[in-house]
C-alpha cells in the first residue's frame, strides 16, 4: 500500500513539474498562426511539444473564402490522442472553376504512432464565372464527387476492414494484425474492376481483372509459390526471413505506412 502510494504521489509531482515547466509558444507558420505548448528538456536541450497543440490559416477576398483549423495533443514531443482537421473553402479558385466545399479528418495517435480509427470525408460542388458585356456571372454550381475514407491503425500498421473512395478510385477489404490484405478485396477505377481473393495469412488465391464487366486478365496462386511462402512462415527470425527473401528473390511485404497519402492534405507540415 505505502509503494502504491508513493508511487502515485511521484507520478503526480511529475505531472506537476511538467505543468509548472510549460510555456506557449504562438507566431506564423506557412501564412496561418500555429499554438501549442512546450517544455525545454534538460537532459536533450532541446524543445518537446506537451499539450494542446492548435493551427489557424483564414484566407479572403472579395470573392472567396478559405479556412484551415487543426487541433490536436502533444506528449513528450510525439503527437498523441485525438487529432482532427478542418477545411472550408467558399468559391475558392481551384483550376478553372471556384469550389465551395468541406473536408474534414480524425486521426488517432499514441506515442507519435497512428492508433485507432481515422476517418476522412470532402464534400463539394464548384461553378465557373463568366465575363460578357454586361459583366461578370456565375455560372451553375456543379457537385464534385465525394471523397470518403475509413481505416484503423494498430501500433502504426493498418489492420481490420479498409474503405477508401476517391474521384478516382474506390477500394475496399480487409487485413489481418499484421497488416497483410485477407479475405476479398475489390478495386474501382472508372470502367476498370480489380478482385482479389486472399488467405489469412495474406497470400492471393485468386485476382481477376475486369474492364467493362469482361475478363481482362487472372492469376492465380502457383503451387511453387504457396510452397516457399510455407517455408518463409516457419523461420523464426527476421534475419533468417530477409535472408530467404533474397536467395529466391521475393518480396513479402504489407500495406504498413505511417499514414494514407489521402490524409497528407494541407497539413502534413505538422508533423515536421
Amino acid at each position: 500500500m505505502k509503494k502504491a502510494i508513493s508511487l502515485f504521489l511521484l507520478s503526480a509531482l511529475t505531472v506537476n513539474l511538467y505543468a509548472q515547466n510549460l510555456k506557449q509558444y504562438s507566431g506564423e507558420m506557412k501564412g496561418g498562426t500555429i499554438t501549442f505548448t512546450y517544455y525545454e528538456d534538460e537532459h536533450t536541450l532541446s524543445e518537446k511539444r506537451h499539450g494542446t497543440f492548435k493551427y489557424v490559416k483564414n484566407l479572403a477576398n472579395d470573392i472567396s473564402k478559405y479556412s484551415l483549423t487543426i487541433t490536436g495533443h502533444y506528449s513528450h514531443g510525439y503527437m498523441d490522442g485525438q487529432w482532427s482537421y478542418t477545411i472550408n473553402e467558399t468559391d475558392y479558385p481551384e483550376g478553372n472553376a471556384y469550389v465551395t466545399s468541406t473536408t474534414k479528418a480524425q486521426m488517432s495517435f499514441k506515442d507519435g504512432v497512428p492508433n485507432g480509427p481515422w476517418t476522412y470525408s470532402y464534400k463539394g460542388k464548384g461553378r465557373l464565372q463568366h465575363f460578357s458585356l454586361l459583366g461578370w456571372s456565375w455560372g451553375p454550381y456543379e457537385t464534385l464527387p465525394t471523397e470518403t475514407a475509413s481505416v484503423t491503425f494498430r501500433n502504426g500498421t493498418l489492420v481490420g476492414p479498409m474503405s477508401i473512395k476517391t474521384n478516382a478510385e474506390n477500394i475496399t477489404g480487409t487485413l489481418n494484425e499484421k497488416g497483410f490484405w485477407i479475405g476479398n478485396w475489390i478495386s474501382l477505377n472508372g470502367n476498370s474492376r480489380s478482385e482479389y481473393t486472399l488467405t489469412n495469412d495474406g497470400l492471393m488465391t485468386k485476382g481477376i481483372g475486369r474492364y467493362n464487366g469482361r475478363i481482362v486478365s487472372s492469376a492465380g496462386l502457383e503451387p511453387e509459390l504457396k510452397a516457399l511462402f510455407d517455408e518463409y512462415k516457419t523461420l523464426p527470425t527476421s534475419e533468417q526471413q530477409e535472408k530467404f527473401c533474397r536467395k529466391h528473390h521475393i518480396k513479402i511485404d504489407t500495406t504498413r505506412c505511417t499514414y494514407p497519402t489521402l490524409f497528407d492534405r494541407d497539413f502534413g507540415f505538422i508533423y515536421d
